[in-house]
């Protein structure tokens, strides 16, 4: 809830106008819808529909919030998304800048799944994007995410070489209840992805 003594306290032209925004026009109100739907373990399709109806309100009052709120989305789509999610983020918030084939974000949501062999394909694409140095990226910058991913990418390739060569080995707890599990890439190579 938006706190009113916010309004007393910010007494900026700029500060007001966007606490009346907010408030006025039902907008924090929607906002708190959208945080309640992707807070939720489930499916996000009523959290792009929550969204959808606050974007265009966002684009006129608060601008600068679309992108945070397109990130948002972005990684939830990760954890808990599936194809029809990614249709609706092209559609209401367009491609992302430092992702605009969806190659990191298919690679990650692959990695997630234990679809190793996709997820190598995906890594290898935007590795190879990368590498045409995009608008936006500073040549170290770049270098040092090619560098990263391409750890990520020996991380898989090594797991799925090891599966091929012990076929009937697992490789954590859940194996011993007859569903066997890959390796995830390693957690600091993980961690560390741009």
């Amino acid at each position: 809830r938006i706190d009113p003594e916010f309004g007393a306290k910010n007494q900026s032209a700029d500060g007001m106008n966007q606490y009346r925004a907010l408030t006025a026009s039902g907008l924090a109100e929607k906002l708190r819808k959208v945080q309640q739907e992707l807070a939720g373990k489930k499916k996000l399709g009523a959290a792009f529909k929550a969204v959808e109806a606050a974007v265009p309100q966002l684009k006129a009052h608060a601008p600068t919030t679309v992108p945070r709120l397109a990130n948002a989305f972005y990684f939830a789509i990760i954890k808990q998304g599936d194809q029809e999610d990614l249709n609706r983020y092209r559609k209401l918030f367009g491609q992302p800048a430092d992702d605009p084939s969806f190659n990191k974000l298919e690679a990650r949501v692959f990695e997630e799944i234990d679809a190793s062999e996709e997820a190598l394909q995906r890594w290898s694409a935007y590795e190879g994007w990368l590498s045409t140095l995009p608008n936006g990226w500073p040549k170290p910058l770049a270098d040092r995410a090619r560098a990263m991913i391409l750890q990520i990418m020996g991380d898989i390739a090594s797991d799925l070489e090891d599966d091929a060569n012990n076929p009937d080995a697992f490789d954590g707890f859940p194996g011993f209840f007859g569903a066997p599990t890959r390796k995830k890439a390693s957690k600091k190579a993980a961690e560390a992805t741009p």
